[in-house]
Formats: structure tokens, sequence, C-alpha cells
């Protein structure tokens, strides 16, 4: 009896295999992310800089990929708080596009190893902004 189906011995069937496995793990890659939201409570303007050590503290623990933070006031409080706070903890941290609005402030810090930043539009309230982020994962 003569077959038409080709014959596929074994190295071929592991290399197949091998193959298969590699584009299923390309196309299925995960990564874990942590992210965290605080209230800074005013910051700098009540007691910022002495409470620096403590969020050290909290950050070096956690580490999160993407930072949003709440009260800040003015971009002069993001600028410390990346300066004083984020940078000794993880030197890859970069801050999100600022955008002041009428009491204080939302800020977002992220890993630029793991995240690229592509906007920040505001949602204007009587009361205080909402930012909509938007970030890519870079794989």
């Amino acid at each position: 009896m003569l077959s038409l189906r080709p014959k596929l011995n074994s190295s071929k069937a592991i290399l197949l295999f091998s193959m298969l496995l590699f584009v299923n793990s390309i196309a299925f890659s995960q990564d874990t992310i942590t992210v965290m939201t605080y209230n800074l409570l005013d910051y700098p303007n009540s007691n910022g800089s002495a409470r620096n050590s403590s969020f050290q503290s909290i950050l070096s623990y956690e580490t999160p990929d993407i930072l949003v933070v709440q009260e800040l006031n003015e971009l002069s409080g993001m600028f410390d708080f990346y300066d004083d706070v984020l940078t000794p903890v993880n030197p890859e941290y970069k801050a999100a596009w600022f955008i002041n609005g009428p009491t204080t402030d939302n800020g977002l810090f992220y890993d630029s190893t793991k995240f690229s930043f592509v906007s920040n539009i505001p949602l204007f309230t009587s009361l205080r902004d909402i930012n909509e982020y938007t970030m890519v994962h870079l794989l």
C-alpha cells in the first residue's frame, strides 16, 4: 500500500513541537505589574519633606510599576516628590505630564522599563479634576 503522507521522524517532531511552544509563549506572554495609588495629603505643604523618608520606606517595600498620587500641590510638588522620594527608590521612574487643576492635583509615575506614557486628559469637575492617563505596556 502506498501512503502519500510524509513521514515525520522523531527529531523533526521534537523540532516542530519546540517551535510551536516558542510561538505559543510569544503569542501569550504575560507580565505581572503592580499599580499603587496613594493620597499624599497636601504634598509638600503639609510637612512634605518631613514625610519623605516614610514615603521612601513604603515605596521601597512595594516598588510599584505605576504609582498614581493625589493631593499634589502645583508642579513643584510633583518635582519634589519625584526627586526626593522616587528617584532614590528606583531611578527608572519617570513622571507623566502634569496638569495643574483648580485645587490639589494628581500625578502619575511609572517604571520606564515597563511602560511608556501616551497621554494625560483632564476631566473637569466643579470640585477637582480627574485625570485619564493612557500608558503602553512594553513587552
